[in-house]
């Protein structure tokens, strides 16, 4: 191949080093109004009346609304519809909106908001989510503080830890933390001579922030653009809607643009962070080192609103006992409802939790069997046919061997381990560590996955259209890439359409390690189908054949596309020349909801690391020096961004596991900032 598989510079990048790149906060239109919310109070209240009286008198001030003023449904959720757009009776965490106002600057805005009265009756609150289970603890909804309880049964798991060598029970924690992407939320709202309503904002789905926006505004979705912005980082957390309903409430009920920005206070006040969790993990092994048993109990905290908490902890109790083989497994996964900041999507979705723990406990068995913890791995990988913990039989090949090898082989691994403890220094220590894990790609457990595409034949182009949304994965240059490739063209000569929902196809969120196999086979595929239309216009002699192919009943196709290519202005014809295809990807099922049954998903990613670190014993200092990293791609399409993806990753696990924390008390945030949510830096990253 000439253009896959090869490192091609990022095709958005001279824009994005240049300052031409335009995100949600570069947008201004003439006239254009500001918006801010007013958050609530408290973190569990009643609210028993807003007077906004005040705020609607101040000068500047254009509009100030309350829940009475959505015109349609008052709630939104991406997958569960519970968070109100603005809070009518009841606040349940300390980033519920109640209020919001438009007005000709930021600061007459935020002086507004001092203007508006609400009177709250508190509530008590709970925070832990294991508090949040018992019977008299305090509802944060009606129904009850269980978002989602999910199970899964295989095997004997009694008979299996009664006949085990060794059983090991261990407890385990993992934090709450921020997406901390370099943009804060953003967005404008417009509403079109047409009476369309247009919102450009970041996000990871057009198409999904498009439904959710018209169910709340009362509108028809096709009455509803939503137009893509240069995207500074998402991780999941632009799963969820921040600005987007209430910038365009306001733009109908003002007339006029409005433009809302968060503060990096705000985001990590109101928006999704990642799923903290309390583990519960007994695993049983042989004599020989084979598992036996793995039995979990996963409590994770969803916050205050569902967001993708069920399908995240549904991701947990999917993948709770690693990548190895195991016989007899029981696992129960929550969950849970409290008055904290709501948690959805964030990088692996629910993986790294359950990842942690049971790398923690693979480490804590093979200490106790006396064995090497990389051959302790290897000899219970799961291989070829594997049965997974859902019941799914499937070819898995030996990617998960292949990257241990490869990781123990590039660090050099028999020979360090050896120096595990030792003094490498005053008071400091070496050591070095070996973990191992899996994901899913793509959505799964029987949601609709498909990707559709466009590709339309132009005057020394190819137009590439697909709401694929790349929010510095790098996804619009391998979507590039592919129908270069595919056509026998150059890079220079495909164009990528910006993701607009009154262009551009739907191909779903940009999430679940999806965008590149999904959206690459729908690219493929029209390009495919491009080819067949341009072989049959020319063969219905609807365009005039060009030179050198005359009384041909049969063209070569890529001379005849360069000589479209070659071309400048309207040819005639070529309107009807276009490619357009949906890939639906290999089907997968729901989970049975009493034993786990299904198929969980169509692939997995397979993957092995090694750290080596020095750790200072008198402050508990860890230095990380090196991380080695194995892992299963398939064909890599532009292998320096793949790197770049492994790095990424890398030092975000980095920062989970060493530095990261949101801490919350009482539902009250106390790390609100960057400079109290500490995150790695280029000072602070591994070399």
């Amino acid at each position: 191949m000439k253009i896959v598989g090869k490192s091609i510079r990022r095709v958005d990048g001279l824009a994005k080093v240049t300052g031409q790149a335009r995100y949600p906060q570069d947008f201004y239109l003439e006239g254009m109004l500001y918006a801010k919310a007013l958050r609530s109070r408290y973190s569990h209240a009643l609210i028993k009346k807003i007077n906004v009286s005040r705020a609607r008198e101040l000068e500047g001030v254009r509009a100030v609304l309350t829940a009475q003023d959505v015109p349609g449904r008052n709630l939104f959720g991406h997958m569960i519809a519970d968070q109100p757009v603005l809070c009518q009776d009841k606040v349940r965490f300390r980033g519920d909106a109640v209020a919001v106002v438009a007005a000709e600057s930021e600061e007459i805005a935020q002086e507004a908001l001092s203007f508006i009265q609400v009177d709250y009756d508190p509530l008590p609150v709970v925070s832990d989510p294991r508090q949040a289970l018992k019977p008299d603890a305090p509802r944060v909804h009606e129904k009850g503080n269980i978002l989602t309880h999910y199970k899964i049964r295989k095997g004997d798991v009694e008979k299996a830890f009664q006949e085990a060598h060794l059983v090991i029970e261990s407890n385990y924690r993992t934090p709450c933390v921020e997406h901390a992407y370099l943009q804060p939320e953003s967005g404008i709202a417009y509403v079109e001579d047409t009476g369309d309503l247009v919102i450009i904002v970041a996000t990871q789905c057009v198409y999904i922030d498009r439904h959710q926006i018209a169910r709340s505004l009362g509108l028809p979705e096709e009455k509803v653009k939503v137009v893509l912005a240069e995207t500074g980082g998402a991780f999941g957390g632009r799963e969820d809607i921040s600005v987007q309903i209430l910038i365009g409430l306001l733009a109908l009920k003002t007339g006029r643009p409005v433009k809302m920005t968060y503060s990096r206070e705000e985001s990590i006040l109101s928006t999704a962070k990642r799923h903290p969790a309390y583990m519960r993990y007994k695993s049983g092994v042989d004599r020989e080192g084979r598992l036996l048993a793995w039995e979990a109990e996963i409590i994770a905290d969803t916050g205050a609103y569902a967001s993708s908490g069920a399908a995240v902890v549904q991701n947990m109790a999917m993948y709770a006992s690693g990548p190895y083989k195991v016989d007899n497994v029981k696992i129960d996964a929550y969950a849970v409802y409290t008055n904290n900041t709501f948690a959805g999507a964030m990088r692996a979705f629910g993986c790294p939790q359950v990842t942690f723990a049971s790398e923690m406990q693979m480490n804590k068995l093979a200490a106790a069997l006396g064995m090497d913890e990389y051959e302790f791995r290897r000899r219970n990988a799961m291989v070829g046919k594997s049965e997974f913990a859902t019941g799914y039989l499937a070819d898995v090949d030996n990617c998960q061997i292949v990257c241990l090898d490869e990781v123990v082989r590039l660090s050099n691994w028999k020979e360090k381990r050896y120096r595990q403890n030792k003094e490498a220094g005053k008071d400091r220590f070496y050591g070095i560590g070996i973990a191992a894990g899996f994901k899913n790609v793509g959505y799964g457990s029987g949601y609709v996955d498909s990707s559709s595409a466009e590709v339309e034949l132009m005057p020394g182009k190819v137009r590439l259209k697909i709401s694929a949304v790349d929010q510095g994965q790098g996804v619009e240059t391998i979507l590039c890439q592919i129908a270069a490739e595919e056509l026998a063209i150059s890079m220079e000569n495909v164009e990528y359409t910006n993701p607009d929902t009154s262009v551009t196809p739907n191909a779903g969120s940009s999430s679940a390690s999806r965008q590149t196999f999904n959206s690459g086979n729908a690219v493929r595929l029209a390009c495919l189908d491009l080819k067949k239309n341009l072989q049959q216009l020319l063969d219905s002699r609807k365009w005039k054949r060009p030179p050198g192919y005359p009384g041909h009943t049969s063209y070569n196709w890529s001379n005849i596309l360069q000589e479209f290519l070659s071309m400048e202005g309207e040819t005639e014809g070529m309107a009807s020349v276009i490619g357009r295809a949906t890939y639906v990807p290999p089907p997968t099922t729901p989970l049975d909801p009493e034993t786990g049954e299904g198929i969980p998903a169509y692939s997995f990613g397979f993957g092995a690391q090694v750290a080596e670190v020095v750790v200072d014993k008198r402050t508990g200092q860890v230095d990380l020096k090196k991380v080695y990293a194995a892992h299963d791609v398939g064909r890599a399409i532009n292998p320096l961004q793949v790197e770049g993806q492994i790095e990424g990753g890398v030092v975000m696990g980095q920062g989970y596991a060493l530095m990261e924390e949101i801490i919350l008390k009482e539902g009250e945030t106390l790390t609100p900032d960057l400079a109290t949510f500490d995150i790695p830096s280029s000072l602070t990253s591994f070399p």
